[in-house]
């Protein structure tokens, strides 16, 4: 969004990280078993911490990061795990909220 008299674009509003719990140890949940989503068919009886998709038996074929969206596990979208990271997108840095510069 423009501001009148200014040369600046602002991000206006992000959404808050997701925030659900791994199903096997209830530590914040960072990854997306796939396959797991795809038999039991609710987001939440798919998310695995780290440590737990280490031992997971679809970890290195069918997992992924939970990205920010609704669209997580939806029609095959898997998000942009770099954009994720990011606390303001697309820059990196959260001192500011300017994309550009005049």
């Amino acid at each position: 969004m423009k501001l009148k008299d200014d040369d600046h674009i602002y991000v206006l509003g992000r959404d808050n990280k997701p925030n659900y719990k791994c199903v096997n140890c209830d530590n914040p949940a960072e990854y997306i078993c796939y396959e797991c989503l795809g038999e039991m068919g609710e987001l939440t009886d798919a998310v695995y911490c780290r440590e737990c998709l280490m031992k997971h038996d679809h970890a290195d074929d069918d997992a992924g990061f939970i990205p920010n969206s609704p669209r997580a596990g939806v029609c095959g979208y898997t998000g942009d795990e770099k954009m994720e990271k990011l606390k303001i997108w697309p820059i990196e840095s959260n001192k500011s909220l300017h994309i550009s510069k005049p």
